[in-house]
């Protein structure tokens, strides 16, 4: 079977990548300084609500649907089976999600109050659903979703800098930034329609329960690894105040942002690692040690370029509001490192190969170690705690996922990659 050019891949899913980071950056300076740090603070809250709520539709469909689509991107018909209940699976989940911000929005003492701006953020979590990045990525089709998000995204930016003036504003924020993400969900239906990459069967429920129930453990992982990031606004602002929140989300966007650098490698690679290592585990291994060197360059240049550049990276992004931040960015400057190493271990080998339980549990078992501990963090030093926590998560992930590979000799057959 014919692949296309691996590089093309990672240039094009390094564009996909890039623009769900670059739109959000391009608007940082904009937004702290319209908003101010306490709206920011309120509005860096709804994203990471509204992320939750991603990460429950998303339900580690983007590994197990690719891998699926991936193995049987020859058979049309099963291509499109898995489409069909995967995308269903996906609307049942999004209508729990509208039911679960529903209440929560009314009920919880921090979200009541601004209820009206988490329905509205009900948007970022609707365009995520509609857009399938899970099909094309299994088919290889990276450079149709980076133009896609281009596209999509960009078309509402213009609205953000005429309509948001003020700090009242930021329910218009809210909105317009969820509208973008609508727009890229439905070019990418339009153009999977007319390139007729599936035709539309209708779902078995029980198909479509079966497939919740399948990838269950996998999100289970995925949720708790990202609760770290979806509860550590909480704790900060009940202990150090909506600010507190600020800071924090300007210095995580920041390190994603830089660290945005890796996902592309990693994306591209793991379809390729999961056909290679069903059919043809010796050119898995050596994929996986030319891509060693590369991921772990780049996680080191993003780790220096963050620890020397904090001050001038905060005051061009927050301004003189977020000076606050800068020692937060430092500090989480360490995390691209550490994450390197997890994805190469777990999404290029781990997942590949099966591993999916030992996985699970390695980043079960370290999220929820960093969750108990982010309160006494922030209580001992405010915002720089929560970014302790964070080191400390993904460290934990990366040493577990590194000596269970050296435990089961995996390491030692790939002798030259360290």
């Amino acid at each position: 079977m014919q692949f296309p050019r691996l590089r093309h891949n990672i240039i094009a899913l390094g564009a996909h990548r890039g623009i769900n980071y670059l739109i959000p950056i391009i608007v940082l300076p904009y937004l702290t300084r319209i908003l101010g740090a306490h709206e920011f603070g309120k509005y860096a809250l709804v994203q990471v609500v509204m992320q939750g709520f991603i990460l429950l539709t998303d339900y580690g469909f983007s590994l197990t649907a690719t891998r699926a689509v991936s193995a049987n991107r020859a058979n049309k018909q099963e291509v499109s089976r898995i489409f069909s209940v995967t995308w269903s699976a996906q609307w049942l989940l999004g209508g729990f999600s509208f039911l679960g911000i529903l209440v929560l929005s009314l009920t919880v003492p921090v979200m009541k109050d601004h209820a009206f701006l988490y329905l509205g953020g009900f948007a970022m979590v609707l365009g995520n659903v509609l857009l399938p990045v899970w099909l094309l990525e299994g088919l290889e089709k990276m450079k149709a979703v980076a133009i896609i998000q281009v596209i999509g995204r960009s078309s509402m930016l213009p609205l953000l800098f005429i309509l948001v003036k003020d700090s009242d504003d930021t329910f218009l924020a809210v909105i317009i930034m969820g509208g973008g993400l609508i727009c890229a969900g439905l070019l990418s239906l339009a153009w999977i329609v007319y390139k007729r990459f599936i035709f539309w069967q209708k779902p078995d429920p029980a198909d479509i329960l079966r497939t919740i129930k399948k990838g269950f453990s996998l999100f289970a992982s995925q949720l708790s690894q990202r609760m770290f990031y979806i509860i550590t606004p909480f704790v900060l602002g009940v202990i150090s105040g909506v600010e507190a929140v600020g800071y924090f989300n300007l210095a995580d966007k920041l390190r994603g942002a830089s660290q945005a650098l890796l996902y592309p490698v990693s994306q591209a690679l793991f379809p390729r690692m999961c056909h290679l290592y069903a059919h043809n585990k010796n050119e898995g291994d050596d994929l996986f040690k030319r891509s060693f060197l590369l991921i772990f360059g780049i996680s080191v240049f993003v780790m220096v370029s963050l620890l020397v550049g904090s001050e001038l990276i905060i005051d061009l992004f927050g301004g003189t509001q977020f000076k606050a931040a800068i020692p937060v960015l430092r500090l989480m400057a360490f995390i691209p490192l550490f994450s390197g190493f997890s994805l190469m271990f777990g999404v290029l080998v781990m997942l590949p190969n099966g591993m999916n339980r030992a996985y699970n549990l390695i980043v079960t078992s370290s999220s929820l170690l960093s969750v108990l501990t982010v309160a006494a963090l922030v209580v001992w030093q405010g915002v720089n705690g929560a970014a302790i926590a964070a080191i400390m998560l993904e460290s934990l992930i990366a040493l577990q996922m590194g000596w269970f590979l050296h435990s089961k000799g995996f390491l030692e057959k790939l002798k030259g990659i360290y």
